[in-house]
């Protein structure tokens, strides 16, 4: 048996797409001869701005927890705010476009927040243009496996 190198592999891997859920559970014996020829771009490594999930709940608990002496206020206000968004939309997208400036403050923060953060390697996207021949394969391993 012969060695296979990075790129034979990766192109082995490219080209056959196994379906799992079209195979029934249990032990099969296979003999296969596949034949894969083509072409296999592989693009350079990249850095990319790691995305962020801000965690609005978590935000809201630190707002309010150092909110001191308006914490009970804060937690009315919470409330009412609450039951409004919810009243004009899962989305509370009027009261968003109404307070501009805090949907702008929030932008800006979130934007400084995640250039500051280190970028995230991403390995070179892999295009394929192969062609799969199967060779030979044993009929008889495969009906035995049934």
């Amino acid at each position: 048996m012969t060695d296979l190198s990075a790129i034979e592999s990766l192109a082995i891997t490219k080209a056959l797409k196994a379906d799992r859920d079209a195979v029934a559970a249990g032990s099969y014996a296979v003999d296969v001869t596949v034949r894969v020829r083509g072409t296999v771009d592989v693009a350079a490594d990249t850095a990319k701005t790691p995305t962020v999930s801000i965690p609005v709940k978590e935000v809201l608990a630190l707002f309010i927890a150092r909110s001191g002496a308006t914490r009970e206020a804060s937690l009315k206000l919470l409330r009412e705010c609450l039951t409004d968004a919810l009243s004009k939309g899962v989305e509370g997208a009027g009261a968003v476009d109404a307070a501009a400036d805090i949907d702008a403050a929030f932008k800006a923060e979130v934007a400084a927040l995640t250039a500051s953060l280190p970028k995230t390697p991403v390995k070179g996207a892999v295009k394929a243009k192969l062609a799969v021949e199967v060779v030979g394969a044993a009929d008889d391993l495969a009906a035995a496996a049934k």
